[in-house]
Order: C-alpha cells, then structure tokens, then sequence
C-alpha cells in the first residue's frame, strides 16, 4: 500500500518527529509525508481520508477493514481552521480522532502509529490486541 500523509505545516519539534520517523520506519508500506503551504483536492490521490472532527469515529480494526486492499491511501490533516469545503468534498472519509480536541503537532504522531497499527491488523502482527 502507498500511503501520503499531506499536512500544511513542518513538524519541527525533533522528539515528536522522532517518534512519528518510528512508526513510518516500522511500516513496510511506502508512506509519504507530503508539508504543502495549501491543501489542494485536486492533487490528492488515491482513497483520501480527511481528518475532521465532525467525522466518523471508527476504532483501529473498523478503518483497518475499510483500507483493505486499498493501494493508495491520503490522510490530509487539516489547518487550526479546518479543512476547506472542497478538501471535505473530495474526502472518501471523514475521520474524527475522537471529540477531543488534539494539537496539530500531536495528530501527526498519532496518525503514524495508527498507519503501523493497521498494517498490524492486516498482517496479524502482535502489536495490536482487542
């Protein structure tokens, strides 16, 4: 699977970017981290999952089936603003991490380790239990 994760900012904090480089180093995916200065729907690719807190909240197994055989994945995280309508638009899914409200810096980290945790559950790999 191909994954690209398009954010609007450079993660600059090097622990956090350091633990982010650890979930996509143990990934055997292709994972991409696209930091553009605009999201654009236009250049998303593949099945777009837009991260959205008015999105659905599903558990690590429920979005793991829903990325089954999926070839390419985008995860677009949005500004502090949100994502435009026509980003919202485009999404194929809309996925809230939860009714909490997460720092953007933090989102990046977590959406990492989920990526690991789904290529877990398809591969009947140990580290995620139910």
């Amino acid at each position: 699977m191909k994954i690209q994760i398009v954010t609007p900012w450079k993660q600059k904090d090097a622990e956090l970017l350091a633990l982010e480089k650890k979930y996509i180093k143990r990934t055997p995916w292709q994972i991409e981290m696209r930091e553009v200065k605009s999201l654009d729907a236009a250049e998303l690719k593949g099945f777009v999952i837009a991260l959205d807190e008015r999105g659905q909240n599903l558990s690590t197994t429920e979005l793991a089936q829903k990325l089954k055989d999926k070839p390419q994945v985008s995860f677009v995280i949005g500004e502090a603003d949100g994502l435009s309508d026509a980003v919202r638009s485009r999404a194929d899914l809309l996925l809230s991490f939860g009714k909490l409200t997460w720092p953007h810096k933090l989102v990046r980290v977590m959406l990492s380790e989920q990526i690991y945790r789904i290529w877990s559950v398809h591969n009947n790999h140990p580290y995620h239990r139910e």
